[in-house]
């Protein structure tokens, strides 16, 4: 079995974006368009996130950037082999786990199942230790430079602060910085196309507390659409918060729905990360109220 899902990631690897939106389409019974990018950035993307989509899916396909899990009722011993086998393997990208999913039911009876997931393997990340050789028609080569290794990312998060560095080399030890205050309010940063701020919801749902770009923005739009849900504008009373704190700002709320009121600072919709990292205080404050 882990041999076997090893050879899918091996054969996925192998694999344009082309191809995986055709096998899509096949799969899903679609006549035409992309369904893969239409799946996972919805209808209403625009061209450009469109193609910096496949782009970095085109990257995680060749460089075999994936998460192979091996789930069971049941996972034999023997690690030492599985872990043999990654390392014949080294030359894709992927994360491996294995998860026990052990199923629990009354005595005699057809159900109700209790499942209860344990993961059992998980492969170690290693962080890497960067050799810079200096000169480039050198007759010999030396060592100019030692990187100490960082913290472990995946390979979307590298880029997202790579760019961010771009645009001001001290984001990325601030953004850092400000996600370790956020999660320990209960507020999680994720990163999809951009890192969202999410809050989890009374109803089981999340709760979009701000937007951050790679190019050094921040967006907080659509927090109150789910207001009608819990009865009362909790979403709508975080907008104004932020608003009393950041200079020039209003909440753009002359659309029908809420769920496209936002925050325009200075007239834009995107705001400046500085400004915004400037007053982190009061923003993990007015977060921690909503919370």
């Amino acid at each position: 079995m882990v041999a076997q899902v090893l050879d899918y990631a091996a054969e996925l690897s192998l694999l344009s974006y082309n191809d995986l939106a055709a096998i899509a389409r096949q799969t899903l019974g679609a006549g035409s368009g992309d369904p893969v990018s239409e799946r996972v950035l919805g209808p209403d993307a625009q061209e450009e996130e469109r193609a910096s989509f496949i782009d970095s899916v085109t990257r995680s396909l060749s460089r075999g950037d994936f998460l192979l899990l091996v789930v069971g009722d049941g996972i034999r011993a023997g690690l030492q082999q599985i872990a043999g086998l990654l390392q014949n393997r080294a030359t894709l990208g992927f994360s491996f786990g294995l998860v026990e999913m052990a199923i629990y039911a009354a005595k005699g009876s057809l159900g109700p199942y209790y499942v209860q997931p344990r993961l059992l393997l998980q492969t170690e990340i290693i962080t890497r230790t960067v050799f810079i050789a200096a000169g480039e028609r050198t007759a010999t080569t030396k060592i100019s430079k030692v990187e100490p290794g960082g913290r472990p990312q995946t390979i979307s998060e590298q880029e997202f602060f790579d760019q961010l560095a771009q645009v001001d080399p001290t984001y990325p030890d601030r953004l850092r910085a400000f996600f370790d205050q956020c999660r320990a309010i209960g507020c999680e940063p994720q990163l999809r196309r951009r890192f969202v701020l999410y809050a989890d919801e009374p109803t089981g749902g999340r709760l979009n507390v701000g937007t951050i770009a790679k190019d050094g923005t921040v967006e907080i739009w659509g927090t109150a659409a789910h207001d009608h849900q819990f009865g009362e504008p909790i979403g709508r009373r975080y907008m104004e918060r932020v608003t009393a704190f950041l200079p020039d700002a209003r909440i753009k709320d002359d659309f029908p729905s809420p769920a496209n009121w936002h925050i325009r600072h200075r007239g834009k919709t995107a705001g400046p990360l500085d400004e915004m990292l400037s007053h982190q205080d009061a923003w993990l404050a007015r977060i921690s109220h909503t919370i």
